[in-house]
């Protein structure tokens, strides 16, 4: 199970069962704002979100795998340089 610190910018957290990834955008004490990326396609929502970091926390499966990080990074590089 996830800790609370282990909930930082920069990482990458999914949900296996529903498919998404979550980019951490900004935390504080109570809440996380993130980016969301599905994992079949890696296209992203364009808005962040939030919510409050116990949710988070039970949401995430855990934290995503370098393969998981490197396809989500590449279909994100895709997208920038073929927009």
């Amino acid at each position: 199970m996830l800790r609370k610190r282990d909930v930082t910018v920069g990482k990458f957290f999914v949900n296996h069962e529903r498919r998404i990834a979550r980019e951490v955008l900004h935390t504080s004490r109570q809440t996380v704002t993130f980016k969301t990326y599905h994992l079949d396609t890696g296209n992203s929502c364009d808005s962040p979100s939030e919510c409050m970091v116990q949710d988070f926390m039970r949401w995430a499966g855990g934290e995503a795998s370098p393969a998981e990080m490197a396809f989500l990074q590449d279909q994100g590089m895709q997208t920038y340089f073929h927009a």
